[in-house]
């Protein structure tokens, strides 16, 4: 395995254990914010899916994640995406910077 190969697949594992864990925890303690955020890690699974495509056959890893990554977009196929368009607006709340829209 190549140094390329090696960094997409330990950058799209690392994806991976993220995702087991924060729905680990949501399953445990229901949070609709936390649910919202594993939602919009559909766009993720995308690109992370065009950045695998090219090793898929090159080595059984990749076969192995791309086939998985596969099964993981069919479970996203129902979520939703909407998007709301506004200025954004720097807030300082308990001492950092949060970026609200309208």
């Amino acid at each position: 395995m190549t140094g390329d190969n090696l960094s997409a697949l330990m950058n799209n594992r690392v994806w991976l254990e993220g995702q087991h864990l924060a729905t680990q925890v949501v399953q445990k303690y229901p949070d609709p914010v936390l649910k919202d955020r594993i939602g919009e890690q559909k766009i993720i699974l995308n690109d992370l899916i065009m950045l695998a495509a090219p090793y898929c056959t090159r080595d059984s890893e990749f076969n192995n994640l791309c086939k998985y990554f596969q099964e993981i977009r069919e479970a996203y196929r129902s979520v939703k995406i909407t998007y709301t368009l506004g200025e954004p607006v720097s807030v300082e709340k308990n001492g950092g910077l949060v970026i609200e829209t309208d």
